[in-house]
């Protein structure tokens, strides 16, 4: 049996993935941001399904099934779940001050909510059949991916990122489940108005890029003092407390998060510009950082004491964030945590295939995640012809030992491209695809970081 997932068919989400499975293996895994080179690319993956099955050595009549992890939604019926109200504060005051700017966020979401992705997605467009095609619940997905590639058998697994639709279509910002054996049980939600997008609101108010900079956000945190200004980014926020969610009231403003002049011209955007200028970035950062870490705990620490697990199992976008998991891993009655290597919603290409294959065979596939390098090799041909199209451009020799002749090339202040194996399956290089340099070199770090990275 020859399963293909894939994390969305309509080109409209980020982290455009595919996975195959056969016979219950995971034999590939493949972004589409690795062939475009184009970050975070929303496209269908086309070319990763196309590349994928040359690989492996199959063709698109070979798959049995499609399985997709995005499922058909429900968009704005889950804005107003929480209160009509909520949609008026939030579009209210951007209408009165930018309505061009709100237009341009609103119209492609228009476009979004009347486009039926059981009727016109890239699949259909490829001629694959109906009947050979399924979407499961994203959440479920990205938590299959997790659980049975954690080797545990006894978690609990959340997933958690922006927001994204149950089978039934109802966005809701991530999931908890309780996963024992083979089975997987939903015991709540996460709700939009604690969306992961805040986190991406405050990054794009201290001016970095929206779904690229919020790493560097988190990383500014430790340099800030989040006593300064804890007070006022907690009125900014929906919070943990007491076993439920409170709802700030202004959430939706951080759903515009992805239109960066969107968001700043909301309510939210403009408070956090005056933050910003009052306290600077750094603190403003850090206290987002703690009140965030806040949250997740008291969240943890809630469920575990309801279902005694002591394994935790982290999927979703959130858990990017490495200092939220370091703090998580360290709770009392935590024994073990498992973060899924791709977070983002690469994971659902894998979980909904995993579903797939439960769903038909029975059984639940455990694939085995030592190493993520799921993607294309190349062999010595297929690079030297790739240089040979550079011609004089570029030159070239064999060494009899590549490690020494780069560590030598190092100290000397050159910057290596190192390639080897696999690509890797997520947003990180993990030394299959990596650029080294001398970090005791500010030179060779502006070097990187400014003429070949761009940034």
């Amino acid at each position: 049996m020859n399963i293909l997932g894939i994390s969305d068919v309509t080109g409209n989400h980020c982290h455009s993935c595919i996975a195959i499975l056969q016979d219950s293996e995971l034999t590939c895994a493949l972004s589409q941001e690795r062939l475009s080179r184009r970050k975070n690319d929303a496209q269908f993956p086309a070319a990763a399904i196309a590349e994928a099955l040359k690989f492996i050595g199959l063709r698109l009549a070979d798959i049995d099934l499609f399985a997709c992890g995005y499922p058909p939604v429900q968009y704005y019926r889950s804005l107003v779940r929480h209160g009509v109200m909520d949609v008026v504060r939030s579009f209210a005051g951007t209408m009165l001050r930018r309505p061009l700017t709100l237009s341009h966020y609103l119209l492609p979401n228009i476009k979004k909510g009347l486009l039926d992705p059981r009727r016109t997605n890239g699949l259909y467009a490829m001629g694959i059949p109906p009947g050979k095609f399924k979407f499961y619940d994203h959440h479920l997905s990205h938590v299959s991916a997790g659980y049975f590639s954690s080797g545990f058998d006894d978690a609990l697994a959340i997933s958690y990122g922006g927001f994204a639709p149950h089978s039934d279509g109802n966005n809701v910002a991530g999931a908890i489940y309780r996963c024992q054996g083979d089975a997987i049980n939903h015991v709540a939600d996460i709700p939009m108005h604690a969306s992961g997008c805040a986190f991406s609101g405050f990054t794009v108010a201290i001016g970095y890029a929206y779904m690229a900079g919020e790493g560097k956000t988190m990383g500014l945190a430790k340099t800030g003092d989040w006593r300064t200004c804890y007070a006022e980014v907690g009125e900014l926020l929906s919070r943990y407390r007491f076993d439920a969610w409170h709802k700030y009231d202004n959430w939706m403003d951080y759903i515009m998060s992805p239109r960066p002049d969107a968001f700043r011209a909301t309510r939210s955007g403009r408070r956090l510009a005056r933050l910003i200028d009052r306290f600077g970035a750094a603190d403003v950062a850090a206290a987002l950082q703690r009140r965030w870490e806040e949250n997740m705990v008291q969240l943890v620490q809630h469920y575990r004491r309801v279902y005694g697990a002591k394994n935790l199992v982290l999927t979703g976008g959130v858990f990017l964030n490495v200092q939220i998991n370091s703090v998580l891993a360290e709770l009392e009655g935590i024994e073990q945590i498992y973060v899924y290597p791709h977070t983002g919603d690469g994971s659902t290409a894998i979980g909904a295939a995993l579903e797939a294959q439960r769903e038909l065979s029975g059984r639940s596939p455990r694939p085995n995640l030592r190493d993520t390098g799921l993607g294309l090799s190349f062999d010595d041909a297929a690079i030297e012809s790739a240089i040979r199209r550079w011609g004089d451009r570029i030159s070239y020799a064999r060494v009899p030992d590549p490690s020494d002749y780069a560590a030598a090339e190092l100290a000397k202040g050159k910057v290596i491209g190192w390639f080897q194996g696999r690509e890797e399956y997520g947003p990180r290089s993990l030394g299959h695809r990596s650029l080294l340099g001398d970090p005791r070199d500010k030179a060779i770090q502006r070097r990187m970081t400014v003429e070949i990275k761009g940034r």
